[in-house]
């Protein structure tokens, strides 16, 4: 299986990369809810307000070369606080720069408990995956293979929490990216299913003069640490209010 993926990867690549630079993804973003969550009317409330918004919400990835960036697009009309609930419940609120030669993400954090970008947090790119060649799916005219991983988070709180992801990804295209960060896959991520959030692709756009922004301002910091601190700044907060 995987010498199947690696020789139509490689082969595609090189066809590709004779005709294409750099290419354009526009995402659009949906959420899920289970009958547990739904019982839970303030939650409930949260998930309408996010798929609200998710109709005013378009997410973009840039690709060029091994390096990436994965942004929201922004939106100031007067649904704007639709918007912002979309960003939060997508995890989509900042610009993400993906290298994948380095196996690194980037972000720099916001302003809403210290100065913006005093940070730049990395994490490392997941690449548990297990390809199921046997499922495909046709999207966009491209058929599509089956991939899933899992992978653990740090919430604010200091809560670790297991998450599974589910992929959608076609070697007919053979750019290692998709939304947020996940990649490194034989293929384009153009679906992809993570922690109830569902992004699929719209549209693909080749050979666009757009380049991959590389993030450098602030600290640098992995991710860990940083939740590690914003953690013990919020608390510090609550006792200072308290």
């Amino acid at each position: 299986m995987k010498i199947f993926f690696l020789t139509l990867f490689m082969l595609t690549h090189i066809c590709y990369s004779q005709k294409h630079q750099n290419i354009k993804i526009n995402y659009e973003v949906s959420f899920k809810t289970d009958e547990k969550m739904e019982k839970n009317k303030r939650i409930l409330q949260l998930f309408d307000l996010s798929n609200e918004g998710s109709k005013l919400s378009h997410f973009i990835l840039i690709i060029e070369g091994d390096k990436a960036n994965f942004y929201p697009k922004k939106y100031n009309g007067i649904n704007k606080d639709k918007w912002d609930m979309t960003m939060i419940m997508a995890d989509c609120e900042n610009k993400i720069y993906i290298n994948n030669t380095e196996n690194k993400i980037y972000y720099n954090n916001d302003d809403s408990e210290f100065k913006e970008n005093k940070y730049l947090v990395n994490k490392e790119i997941n690449q548990n995956w297990i390809i199921n060649q046997k499922d495909t799916l046709t999207i966009n005219g491209f058929k599509c293979y089956k991939a899933v991983a899992s992978e653990e988070s740090i919430t604010t709180n200091g809560t670790v929490v297991k998450n599974e992801i589910l992929a959608w990804f076609t070697p007919e295209l053979p750019y290692q990216f998709g939304p947020n960060g996940y990649g490194k896959l034989p293929g384009l991520i153009l679906q992809l299913y993570a922690n109830r959030v569902n992004f699929f692709a719209k549209t693909i756009t080749l050979d666009i003069n757009e380049k991959v922004e590389v993030l450098s301002k602030g600290i640098t910091i992995s991710e860990n640490e940083f939740l590690k601190i914003s953690f013990n700044e919020a608390k510090k907060n609550k006792n200072i209010k308290d």
